[in-house]
Protein backbone atom coordinates (compact mmCIF):
# COMPACT_ATOMS: atom_id res chain seq x y z
CA UNK A 1 0.00 0.00 0.00
CA UNK A 2 3.12 2.33 0.79
CA UNK A 3 4.33 1.50 -2.78
CA UNK A 4 0.61 2.92 -3.81
CA UNK A 5 0.43 5.87 -1.85
CA UNK A 6 3.89 7.22 -2.88
CA UNK A 7 3.01 6.86 -6.66
CA UNK A 8 -0.17 8.35 -5.94
CA UNK A 9 2.00 11.63 -4.26
CA UNK A 10 4.27 11.67 -7.34
CA UNK A 11 0.68 12.68 -9.49
CA UNK A 12 0.48 15.44 -6.88
CA UNK A 13 3.72 16.55 -7.10
CA UNK A 14 3.31 16.78 -10.98
CA UNK A 15 0.81 19.31 -9.88
CA UNK A 16 2.56 21.15 -7.19
CA UNK A 17 5.79 21.67 -9.82
CA UNK A 18 3.57 22.62 -12.75
CA UNK A 19 2.16 25.51 -10.50
CA UNK A 20 5.18 26.59 -9.13
CA UNK A 21 6.31 26.65 -12.86
CA UNK A 22 2.93 28.62 -14.21
CA UNK A 23 3.89 31.06 -11.36
CA UNK A 24 7.63 31.53 -12.16
CA UNK A 25 6.49 32.09 -16.08
CA UNK A 26 3.83 34.87 -14.65
CA UNK A 27 6.89 36.68 -13.31
CA UNK A 28 10.03 36.63 -16.01
CA UNK A 29 7.05 36.60 -18.76
CA UNK A 30 7.98 39.89 -20.72
CA UNK A 31 10.81 40.71 -18.12
CA UNK A 32 13.47 40.37 -19.84
CA UNK A 33 14.95 41.75 -23.27
CA UNK A 34 13.49 40.40 -26.37
CA UNK A 35 16.27 41.41 -28.58
CA UNK A 36 19.07 40.35 -26.05
CA UNK A 37 20.70 36.85 -27.38
CA UNK A 38 21.29 34.99 -24.29
CA UNK A 39 17.39 35.95 -23.45
CA UNK A 40 15.84 32.77 -24.16
CA UNK A 41 18.85 30.66 -22.02
CA UNK A 42 18.31 33.49 -18.94
CA UNK A 43 14.83 32.62 -19.36
CA UNK A 44 15.01 29.15 -18.42
CA UNK A 45 17.85 29.50 -15.86
CA UNK A 46 15.53 31.79 -13.82
CA UNK A 47 12.92 30.07 -14.51
CA UNK A 48 13.98 27.36 -12.81
CA UNK A 49 15.94 28.81 -10.12
CA UNK A 50 12.51 30.49 -8.84
CA UNK A 51 10.56 27.33 -8.99
CA UNK A 52 13.10 26.02 -6.86
CA UNK A 53 12.61 28.62 -4.68
CA UNK A 54 8.90 28.95 -4.22
CA UNK A 55 8.94 24.49 -4.10
CA UNK A 56 11.29 24.84 -1.04
CA UNK A 57 9.26 27.91 0.17
CA UNK A 58 6.33 25.12 0.10
CA UNK A 59 8.07 22.42 1.88
CA UNK A 60 7.52 24.16 5.58
CA UNK A 61 3.44 24.32 5.35
CA UNK A 62 3.63 20.91 3.69
CA UNK A 63 5.52 19.47 6.48
CA UNK A 64 3.37 21.13 9.45
CA UNK A 65 0.80 19.94 7.31
CA UNK A 66 1.69 16.57 7.29
CA UNK A 67 3.60 15.47 10.24
CA UNK A 68 3.39 18.80 12.70
CA UNK A 69 5.72 18.59 15.73
CA UNK A 70 7.54 15.69 17.02
CA UNK A 71 8.17 15.14 20.51
CA UNK A 72 10.21 12.57 22.34
CA UNK A 73 8.24 9.65 23.32
CA UNK A 74 6.34 6.71 22.19
CA UNK A 75 4.69 6.31 18.47
CA UNK A 76 2.34 4.09 16.79
CA UNK A 77 3.67 3.25 13.47
CA UNK A 78 1.34 3.04 10.74
CA UNK A 79 1.18 3.41 7.11
CA UNK A 80 0.14 7.52 6.96
CA UNK A 81 3.08 7.85 8.89
CA UNK A 82 5.75 6.15 6.92
CA UNK A 83 3.88 7.83 3.83
CA UNK A 84 3.90 11.82 5.59
CA UNK A 85 7.39 10.88 6.17
CA UNK A 86 8.53 9.81 2.76
CA UNK A 87 6.09 12.17 1.00
CA UNK A 88 7.77 15.57 3.18
CA UNK A 89 10.95 14.52 2.72
CA UNK A 90 10.90 13.80 -1.20
CA UNK A 91 9.62 17.22 -1.52
CA UNK A 92 12.00 19.24 0.21
CA UNK A 93 15.11 17.05 -1.23
CA UNK A 94 13.52 17.52 -4.93
CA UNK A 95 12.74 21.26 -4.04
CA UNK A 96 16.43 21.94 -2.77
CA UNK A 97 18.28 19.94 -4.76
CA UNK A 98 19.49 22.54 -7.33
CA UNK A 99 19.24 24.88 -4.59
CA UNK A 100 22.20 23.54 -2.83
CA UNK A 101 24.87 23.92 -5.47
CA UNK A 102 24.57 27.96 -4.88
CA UNK A 103 23.73 27.88 -1.01
CA UNK A 104 25.20 24.98 0.62
CA UNK A 105 27.60 26.63 3.38
CA UNK A 106 25.28 29.61 3.86
CA UNK A 107 23.79 30.04 7.24
CA UNK A 108 20.34 30.76 5.26
CA UNK A 109 19.84 27.35 5.31
CA UNK A 110 19.80 27.55 9.45
CA UNK A 111 16.85 29.55 9.16
CA UNK A 112 14.70 26.60 6.94
CA UNK A 113 15.63 24.45 8.92
CA UNK A 114 14.44 26.24 12.05
CA UNK A 115 11.16 27.05 10.11
CA UNK A 116 10.63 23.22 9.42
CA UNK A 117 10.86 23.07 13.31
CA UNK A 118 14.79 22.23 14.21
CA UNK A 119 16.30 23.59 17.03
CA UNK A 120 19.31 24.98 15.88
CA UNK A 121 20.92 28.81 16.28
CA UNK A 122 23.11 30.63 13.94
CA UNK A 123 26.48 30.10 15.23
CA UNK A 124 26.37 26.08 13.77
CA UNK A 125 26.84 25.12 10.86
CA UNK A 126 25.18 22.07 9.32
CA UNK A 127 25.08 20.97 5.69
CA UNK A 128 21.78 20.47 4.46
CA UNK A 129 21.61 17.39 2.42
CA UNK A 130 21.92 15.51 5.96
CA UNK A 131 18.81 16.82 7.62
CA UNK A 132 15.64 15.40 6.96
CA UNK A 133 12.30 17.43 7.87
CA UNK A 134 10.54 14.74 8.82
CA UNK A 135 13.20 14.84 11.80
CA UNK A 136 14.07 18.16 12.15
CA UNK A 137 11.79 18.22 15.36
CA UNK A 138 14.18 15.72 16.96
CA UNK A 139 17.37 17.33 16.33
CA UNK A 140 19.11 20.28 18.08
CA UNK A 141 22.48 22.07 17.35
CA UNK A 142 23.51 24.43 19.47
CA UNK A 143 26.97 26.41 18.52
CA UNK A 144 28.17 23.26 16.79
CA UNK A 145 29.44 22.20 13.75
CA UNK A 146 28.39 19.12 11.25
CA UNK A 147 29.99 17.59 8.73
CA UNK A 148 28.28 14.98 6.64
CA UNK A 149 26.49 12.34 9.18
CA UNK A 150 23.81 10.36 9.88
CA UNK A 151 21.94 10.02 12.90
CA UNK A 152 18.33 8.26 14.12
CA UNK A 153 15.69 9.61 15.80
CA UNK A 154 13.25 6.77 16.90
CA UNK A 155 14.31 3.67 18.64
CA UNK A 156 12.37 0.57 20.24
CA UNK A 157 9.12 2.48 19.75
CA UNK A 158 10.28 5.68 20.92
CA UNK A 159 10.75 9.05 19.32
CA UNK A 160 14.22 10.06 20.94
CA UNK A 161 16.20 13.71 20.39
CA UNK A 162 19.53 14.22 19.12
CA UNK A 163 21.62 16.74 21.00
CA UNK A 164 24.55 18.47 20.02
CA UNK A 165 25.81 21.38 21.69
CA UNK A 166 29.01 22.93 21.46
CA UNK A 167 30.51 20.15 19.90
CA UNK A 168 32.07 18.90 16.11
CA UNK A 169 30.66 16.67 14.27
CA UNK A 170 33.28 14.57 11.53
CA UNK A 171 32.65 13.65 8.33
CA UNK A 172 30.40 10.09 8.09
CA UNK A 173 30.29 10.24 11.64
CA UNK A 174 27.16 7.72 12.84
CA UNK A 175 24.86 9.35 16.13
CA UNK A 176 22.14 7.26 17.59
CA UNK A 177 18.83 8.28 18.71
CA UNK A 178 18.73 10.05 22.34
CA UNK A 179 22.28 10.74 22.20
CA UNK A 180 23.97 13.90 23.74
CA UNK A 181 26.97 15.40 22.33
CA UNK A 182 28.57 18.39 24.41
CA UNK A 183 31.83 19.98 24.45
CA UNK A 184 33.52 16.60 22.42
CA UNK A 185 35.01 16.57 19.06
CA UNK A 186 33.74 13.52 16.86
CA UNK A 187 35.90 11.84 14.78
CA UNK A 188 35.33 11.21 11.53
CA UNK A 189 33.78 7.56 10.63
CA UNK A 190 32.76 7.59 14.22
CA UNK A 191 29.46 5.98 16.07
CA UNK A 192 28.15 7.81 19.01
CA UNK A 193 25.66 5.25 20.72
CA UNK A 194 25.24 7.04 23.99
CA UNK A 195 25.42 10.87 24.93
CA UNK A 196 29.11 12.36 26.33
CA UNK A 197 30.02 14.98 27.81
CA UNK A 198 33.91 16.38 26.70
CA UNK A 199 35.79 19.76 28.29
CA UNK A 200 33.66 22.17 26.89
CA UNK A 201 35.46 22.99 24.36
CA UNK A 202 34.78 26.74 23.06
CA UNK A 203 33.00 26.98 19.88
CA UNK A 204 34.11 29.84 17.33
CA UNK A 205 30.96 32.26 17.61
CA UNK A 206 32.16 35.52 17.23
CA UNK A 207 29.95 38.97 17.66
CA UNK A 208 26.78 39.36 15.15
CA UNK A 209 28.69 41.86 13.00
CA UNK A 210 31.52 39.18 12.33
CA UNK A 211 28.73 36.61 11.51
CA UNK A 212 26.50 39.15 9.28
CA UNK A 213 29.70 40.35 8.03
CA UNK A 214 30.57 36.42 7.09
CA UNK A 215 26.85 35.68 5.69
CA UNK A 216 26.85 38.51 2.95
CA UNK A 217 30.34 38.01 1.91
CA UNK A 218 29.32 34.34 1.22
CA UNK A 219 26.61 35.43 -0.24
CA UNK A 220 28.20 37.48 -2.67
CA UNK A 221 30.81 34.62 -3.87
CA UNK A 222 27.83 32.43 -4.06
CA UNK A 223 26.10 35.27 -6.55
CA UNK A 224 29.03 35.81 -8.34
CA UNK A 225 29.30 31.39 -8.87
CA UNK A 226 25.70 31.78 -10.00
CA UNK A 227 26.66 34.21 -12.69
CA UNK A 228 30.19 32.13 -13.32
CA UNK A 229 27.73 29.27 -13.79
CA UNK A 230 25.26 30.86 -16.21
CA UNK A 231 27.74 32.32 -18.16
CA UNK A 232 29.50 28.54 -18.64
CA UNK A 233 25.92 27.63 -20.47
CA UNK A 234 27.08 30.25 -23.40
CA UNK A 235 29.35 27.65 -25.46
CA UNK A 236 26.96 24.60 -25.24
CA UNK A 237 24.21 27.22 -25.99
CA UNK A 238 26.09 28.69 -29.07
CA UNK A 239 26.70 25.16 -30.55
CA UNK A 240 23.48 24.29 -30.53
CA UNK A 241 22.34 27.84 -32.13
CA UNK A 242 25.60 28.10 -34.77
CA UNK A 243 25.36 24.32 -36.15
CA UNK A 244 22.88 23.53 -38.40
CA UNK A 245 20.67 20.29 -37.31
CA UNK A 246 19.43 18.89 -40.83
CA UNK A 247 17.84 15.99 -39.32
CA UNK A 248 16.78 14.43 -35.77
CA UNK A 249 19.76 11.91 -35.67
CA UNK A 250 22.87 15.02 -35.96
CA UNK A 251 20.49 16.63 -32.77
CA UNK A 252 20.66 13.23 -30.98
CA UNK A 253 24.38 13.36 -31.30
CA UNK A 254 25.00 16.79 -30.98
CA UNK A 255 23.48 15.92 -26.94
CA UNK A 256 27.00 13.74 -26.11
CA UNK A 257 29.26 16.83 -27.91
CA UNK A 258 27.38 19.58 -25.78
CA UNK A 259 27.85 17.36 -22.52
CA UNK A 260 31.31 16.96 -23.69
CA UNK A 261 31.98 20.72 -24.27
CA UNK A 262 29.91 21.60 -21.05
CA UNK A 263 32.12 19.30 -19.41
CA UNK A 264 35.37 21.45 -20.90
CA UNK A 265 33.88 24.59 -19.61
CA UNK A 266 33.27 23.46 -16.42
CA UNK A 267 36.76 22.26 -15.65
CA UNK A 268 38.48 25.84 -17.12
CA UNK A 269 35.98 27.45 -14.82
CA UNK A 270 36.86 25.35 -11.70
CA UNK A 271 40.30 26.09 -12.66
CA UNK A 272 39.95 29.52 -12.36
CA UNK A 273 38.13 29.65 -8.90
CA UNK A 274 40.64 27.51 -7.78
CA UNK A 275 43.72 29.88 -8.63
CA UNK A 276 41.20 32.25 -6.90
CA UNK A 277 40.05 30.83 -3.70
CA UNK A 278 44.04 29.68 -3.28
CA UNK A 279 45.59 32.95 -3.90
CA UNK A 280 49.29 33.07 -2.14
CA UNK A 281 47.64 30.05 0.07
CA UNK A 282 51.54 28.72 0.27
CA UNK A 283 52.48 31.71 1.90
CA UNK A 284 50.24 31.64 4.30
CA UNK A 285 49.19 27.59 4.71
CA UNK A 286 45.74 29.00 4.46
CA UNK A 287 43.23 30.43 2.18
CA UNK A 288 43.11 33.92 2.13
CA UNK A 289 39.45 34.41 1.96
CA UNK A 290 37.93 31.10 4.13
CA UNK A 291 34.25 32.22 2.30
CA UNK A 292 35.28 31.53 -1.14
CA UNK A 293 37.05 28.68 -0.43
CA UNK A 294 33.96 27.88 0.72
CA UNK A 295 32.25 28.78 -2.40
CA UNK A 296 34.83 26.65 -4.20
CA UNK A 297 34.48 23.52 -2.00
CA UNK A 298 30.35 23.55 -3.28
CA UNK A 299 31.61 24.28 -6.64
CA UNK A 300 34.02 21.97 -7.00
CA UNK A 301 31.72 19.41 -5.03
CA UNK A 302 28.80 19.54 -7.58
CA UNK A 303 30.77 20.32 -10.94
CA UNK A 304 32.48 16.65 -10.27
CA UNK A 305 28.87 15.44 -9.51
CA UNK A 306 26.75 17.25 -12.34
CA UNK A 307 29.97 16.65 -15.28
CA UNK A 308 31.95 13.67 -16.59
CA UNK A 309 34.57 14.31 -14.22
Amino acid sequence: YLEGLKLLWLLVELYIFFTAFLASQIIWNDCLPTTFRYTPLLYWVFLIASSSVMLLAFSVPLKWLLIGRRKPGAFTDSLLRSFAEWATDYHFFIAAHLLFPFSENSRLWNIVFKLLGMQIDLYSKLFPETISPSGADLVCLKRAFSSIFSFDTDSNGSYKQVAIVNSSIGYLSHIDAGATIEGKKIPPLSRVGGSIKGDQMQHASGPWKELLYHEITLVFFYSLWFISFVASLIPAFEMFNIIPFKNKYEAVLALPLALVVQTIVWVVTLFILQLLAFLQSTERSEPWNHQLYLVYHTANCYIHQYSFL
